[in-house]
């Protein structure tokens, strides 16, 4: 009886510690929940610019993001591709057929510890593993993450190729 119980107490524990690194690892690829979108532009009226993706849905982003993003001037049948956080909120924007499509975006993910981030500044401060710190601006898309997570917690960053933070994990 009790060889079962300890048995049982092993087997239990293991696919525990199974389980939990399986967490770790999954939010150590922060970007594992991220798609890309292609779609073509409908309309650009005002200042929101709407996308048909291949998917059949449509997605709108406002006329200044896609100035921020460096695609400008775009108009109704314009190829763009959207990237897509996991929760499908749009995090970047290309114009398809740059040279910075098709998994070829320049991102690059930074893990630190929180010390600043301010939502006026649009400004994040992080302290990486190695003791040096960092300062980025933030995209709107990062913004309302950062503030749910608190100075002090371990994050990881994805940073675009204009090296502004397009989303965080963390917390």
């Amino acid at each position: 009886m009790k060889k079962g119980l300890i048995r049982g107490f092993l087997i239990l524990t293991m696919i525990a510690q199974l389980f939990y690194a399986g967490q770790v690892l999954a939010d150590d690829e922060p970007s594992s929940g991220h798609r890309e979108v292609s779609g073509t532009v409908e309309k650009v009226e005002s200042d929101l610019i709407s996308v048909k993706t291949e998917e059949g849905t449509t997605r709108t982003f406002t006329v200044s993001e896609s100035k921020r993003e460096n695609v400008r001037s775009l108009k109704a049948g314009d190829k763009v591709v959207l990237e897509m956080d996991e929760g499908n909120q749009i995090i970047d924007i290309h114009r398809e057929g740059s040279i910075i499509t098709k998994g070829d975006h320049r991102h690059r993910s930074i893990a630190g510890t929180l010390k600043m981030f301010s939502r006026a500044d649009k400004k994040i401060i992080i302290e990486s593993n190695d003791g040096g710190t960092e300062s980025f601006l933030v995209k709107d898309s990062a913004a309302s993450k950062l503030g749910s997570i608190r100075e002090g917690t371990q994050v990881t960053l994805e940073i675009d190729e204009q090296n502004r933070v397009m989303d965080v994990h963390g917390g």
